[in-house]
C-alpha cells in the first residue's frame, strides 16, 4: 500500500469514529431530553385529570338543572320550592 492510501485509510478511520461518537452523544442527549420531557407531561396529566373531571361533573350537574328548569316552565328550581 503506498503512504498516500494508508494515510486516506486512516484519517477516514479517525473521521469516522468521530462522527460516531458525535452521533451517540447527541443520539443519548436527545434521549434524556425526550424522557425529561415524557415525565413533566405525565406530571401535567396527572395534576390536570382531577380538575377535568371535576369540571365535566359540575357541567353535567348544571346540564340536568338547566333541563329542570327548562321543563318545568316557570323558571323556578323545583328543589327549592
Amino acid at each position: 500500500m503506498s503512504t498516500t492510501a494508508l494515510t486516506l485509510l486512516i484519517s477516514g478511520t479517525l473521521t469516522a469514529a468521530l462522527f460516531a461518537a458525535l452521533v451517540v452523544g447527541i443520539s443519548s442527549r436527545l434521549r434524556h431530553e425526550i424522557s425529561a420531557l415524557l415525565r413533566s407531561f405525565d406530571t401535567t396529566e396527572r395534576a390536570l385529570v382531577p380538575l377535568v373531571a371535576e369540571v365535566r361533573t359540575d357541567r353535567d350537574r348544571l346540564a340536568e338543572r338547566l333541563a329542570r328548569l327548562s321543563d318545568s316552565g316557570s323558571g323556578t328550581d323545583p328543589s327549592r320550592q
